[in-house]
C-alpha cells in the first residue's frame, strides 16, 4: 500500500496522453462509493494517494466523490475532441479484490506476509476511442 504513490507517479499518466493529444484535458480522482469492499483505512491511504500523485505531477484535477469502483479509487484522464465532447482516455484503478480473489501474498521488510493491492492502468484507453479523439 506504501509504493502506490511512488508507482504512480513514476508512470505519469499525461505524458502519454500529452504526446499525442493536444486539446484540453481534465483529470479526475474518483472517491469511495456507498457500496464498496476493503477497509476505510485503505481506501483513504489509496486516495491520499491517487491525489499527492497528481499534484506532485502537477495535474489540475477534480475530486470525484463517490465516483470510485467498488474495487478501488481512481484516476481518470479525460480530452475533449474537436466538438467538445469529453473522453476517457487514460486511467489508473486502485484494486482492494483481485489479490484476495487469487489469494495474492509476498513477504514483506518486516518478513511477514502481507496483501499487496493491484493496480490496473489503461495509458491510452480503448485503441478505438484513442484513435478517434486523435483523428479529430
Amino acid at each position: 500500500m506504501n509504493s502506490i504513490f511512488s508507482t504512480i507517479k513514476k508512470d505519469n499518466i499525461t505524458k502519454s496522453s500529452n504526446n499525442f493529444v493536444n486539446g484540453e484535458k481534465l483529470s479526475k480522482s474518483s472517491t469511495k462509493p456507498k457500496k464498496y469492499i476493503g477497509s476505510d483505512k485503505d481506501w483513504k491511504i489509496a486516495t491520499n494517494s491517487l491525489k499527492q500523485s497528481l499534484t506532485e505531477l502537477e495535474v489540475p484535477f477534480q475530486t470525484a466523490e463517490g465516483e470510485g469502483a467498488f474495487y478501488g479509487p481512481k484516476i481518470d484522464l479525460h480530452a475533449k475532441d474537436a466538438i467538445g465532447r469529453r473522453w476517457q482516455l487514460s486511467t489508473i484503478q486502485i484494486d482492494f479484490a483481485q489479490p484476495d480473489n487469487f489469494d495474492i501474498e509476498y513477504v514483506n521488510s518486516d518478513n511477514k506476509k502481507s496483501r499487496p493491492v493491484m493496480i490496473h492502468r489503461a495509458l491510452l484507453g480503448s485503441v478505438e476511442r484513442f484513435t478517434a479523439v486523435l483523428l479529430e
